[in-house]
């Protein structure tokens, strides 16, 4: 049954503040049918909602267009399902990077984490923040392309799931770069996610939840994109993951294996990949990217996929988990403005190797760095998160063998609102310290 859907404007009791109402669960009662009965979910805003407009971010393209006339066929989804949408969620313009400094349009979301005074990260920077800050709100619908979903999840402390590409329609979703392009989800109950990957729907060819044997892989490729404190963090939790699963850590390089055994004449990999992202960020020279460039670049993300999972995925008896760096966790205050790249980046990214390869990857809590703040004149902590990727069509998989996982490790499985995802009584046991 379609619904349209209507802006509610309430005046807040604090400067720039909207109340938003919210059903009760007094009356949810979850059934087989409607499984998401309660839940309450806020969609981000490039996703369109009947009798609403929808701004990607920018104030100019919601003045242009009409209200949409449909809404898009993932909310719909969770809607029939029994999902309750509460609303919209504010984004980067266009879904591109962008920094607090940046966002002229709107203003850049609140992290509530560690000072209050960090980056909440990007494309879904609302929701990253709205599932951080608020207990009323369950889920956050996102897209994903090479981090829109997972960066925010990193800096907000908070799930993050990019599902495996087109298990998932985009239908009445505004994409950026349709070959990467997936809707996701945010949260705080690892649970959840589950349930609606259920309401979704799988493809028959999805894996079934396996038992072992498990193998878990580190590439070496992304070492870099962390920092001391986190890869400390990252290695335990590797090897603790590992040992939960009877299985051992393979640290291994994907450039390496690409040089030892190229699936054609190549240069590379970096090479190879590099006009695949340069082209992806040429945003003000787009126009200028000849039909034949980007056949190109879309043949040879295709031959690095096939390459991939014939080279690490092909086993049809065991499942293979992919520990991956996300960003660099550090303070990252909203008001720096850090100033543009010296030129865009190119070759395989820790964020692009899950959409190139099609794989469901989960970001999930595995600790927190402390540091000195400059705002607080305290210390305060930082949320670090792993990225966990699954193999192609393993999404529920995926989100089965975390859960188990974390609740052996002593991770939570559920997070809480505020300055730490552990609570602000956290006792420190996930933390570990900076200069």
């Amino acid at each position: 049954m379609a619904l349209d859907f209507l802006e509610l404007h309430i005046s807040g009791d604090r400067y720039r503040s909207l109340g938003v109402a919210v059903p009760s669960r007094i009356h949810s009662r979850p059934s087989q049918n409607t499984p998401l009965d309660g839940v309450r979910v806020a969609v981000k805003d490039n996703f369109d909602l009947c009798g609403l407009r929808t701004s990607i971010g920018s104030l100019s393209y919601y003045q242009l267009y009409p209200p949409s006339k449909k809404t898009a066929e993932a909310v719909e989804k969770l809607i029939s399902m029994g999902a309750d949408v509460v609303g919209k969620l504010s984004m980067s313009a266009f879904a591109l990077m962008e920094h607090p400094m940046q966002s002229v349009d709107y203003q850049a979301p609140i992290n509530p984490r560690g000072d209050g005074y960090q980056i909440p990260g990007g494309s879904s920077s609302g929701a990253g923040a709205a599932i951080a800050s608020y207990e009323w709100l369950d889920l956050a619908l996102v897209t994903d392309t090479t981090g829109s979903a997972r960066i925010p999840a990193l800096y907000n402390g908070c799930f993050g799931l990019r599902p495996s590409s087109g298990i998932i329609p985009m239908t009445n979703t505004k994409a950026i770069y349709p070959e990467f392009d997936t809707p996701g989800l945010m949260g705080r109950d690892l649970s959840l996610f589950h349930e609606v990957l259920h309401s979704w729907g799988h493809s028959e060819s999805a894996r079934k939840v396996s038992s072992g044997p498990f193998r878990v892989i580190f590439p070496q490729d992304f070492r870099s994109v962390a920092s001391d404190e986190q890869l400390k963090l990252l290695d335990s939790f590797a090897g603790n993951l590992a040992k939960v699963l009877s299985a051992n850590v393979e640290e291994i390089s994907i450039a390496v294996d690409w040089t030892a055994s190229p699936p054609e004449q190549s240069e590379s990999l970096d090479v190879f990949l590099h006009e695949v992202r340069a082209l992806k960020n040429k945003q003000e020279l787009g126009k200028k990217v000849k039909p034949q460039e980007n056949r190109e670049a879309l043949r040879r993300i295709k031959v690095f996929r096939d390459w991939f999972i014939q080279r690490y995925l092909s086993t049809a008896t065991e499942t293979i988990l992919f520990i991956l760096p996300i960003g660099k966790v550090g303070p990252n205050y909203r008001d720096q403005y850090p100033g543009l790249p010296a030129a865009p980046s190119t070759g395989l990214s820790a964020t692009s190797l899950s959409p190139s390869i099609g794989a469901p990857e989960l970001t999930v809590p595995i600790g927190e760095i402390q540091y000195h703040s400059r705002i607080t004149e305290n210390m305060e902590t930082l949320p670090v998160m792993a990225g966990i990727m699954g193999m192609p069509g393993a999404d529920k998989e995926l989100v089965q063998v975390a859960l188990y996982s974390l609740e052996k490790l002593g991770l939570p499985t559920k997070i809480q609102t505020g300055k730490s995802m552990f609570g602000e009584q956290s006792d420190g046991v996930f933390k570990v310290g900076t200069k």
